[in-house]
């Protein structure tokens, strides 16, 4: 098993795809392209970010991928750039963006959902088992997970796990901070589609547009 994060984008080569990556890279991580290398069957793009280096590369025979540049040697600082940058390319666009479905009918945009996943396994090494009760001093009020937003009381969900930085239910610290394949998990959530806020306002506008040219057109609509 390898010991460094790889973000799979596409399962097949694409040239074009390949080269607006990098430019979203480029542009949206204020990157800097530092050394590119191909050969027949692949291309290598190093870029580096506040000081860290991933890595873009094409091959012909499994496709585009995202990683930290120095593989097994890499740091979690370097792993945890790779899989944000890695899940916004796959996942957003100018067009759609992705949301997974956590639980019940609670959603979230994936990439927002690995921030607050990102940020529960800070000191996970430093996390306490509690109830509820114990950990508040009594039954009055209530806390939240850190990842799914789910309500942790004297109710239903009554354990918890904390540290100095985050708190989470029991299935998300089993899920997201305990397991080394916490990416897996994410994986496996349910998906869907939606456009991007900028994009459904400009939908809107559109319609809207074409409404007030028809009501223009057609004056009696207005009644």
């Amino acid at each position: 098993m390898q010991d460094y994060s790889e973000i799979t984008i596409s399962n097949k080569p694409d040239d074009n795809l390949f080269y607006q990556l990098a430019d979203i890279i480029e542009t949206d991580f204020k990157a800097k392209l530092i050394n590119s290398t191909a050969d027949l069957d692949s291309k290598y793009w190093d870029f580096k970010i506040d000081g860290q280096e991933i890595t873009l590369h094409q091959q012909t025979f499994s496709g585009i991928t995202l990683y930290p540049t120095r593989l097994e040697g890499s740091t979690e600082e370097e792993n945890t750039l790779a899989e944000k940058v890695g899940f916004r390319l796959k996942y957003s666009s100018l067009t759609q963006n992705t949301w997974v479905i956590i639980r019940d009918s609670a959603k979230s945009d994936i990439n927002y959902f690995l921030e607050n996943v990102h940020q529960a396994r800070y000191s996970r090494e430093d996390y306490e088992y509690y109830k509820y009760q114990e950990y508040s001093g009594s039954c009055e009020g209530h806390d939240h997970c850190q990842i799914c937003w789910i309500v942790i009381s004297c109710g239903d969900i009554d354990e918890l796990y904390t540290n100095s930085i985050s708190t989470v239910c029991p299935n998300c610290y089993k899920r997201f901070v305990q397991k080394s394949d916490y990416l897996g998990e994410i994986e496996k959530l349910e998906k869907e589609k939606r456009l991007p806020p900028t994009q459904a306002k400009s939908n809107c506008r559109s319609w809207s547009k074409k409404l007030l040219r028809i009501i223009k057109a057609f004056p009696y609509l207005k009644n």
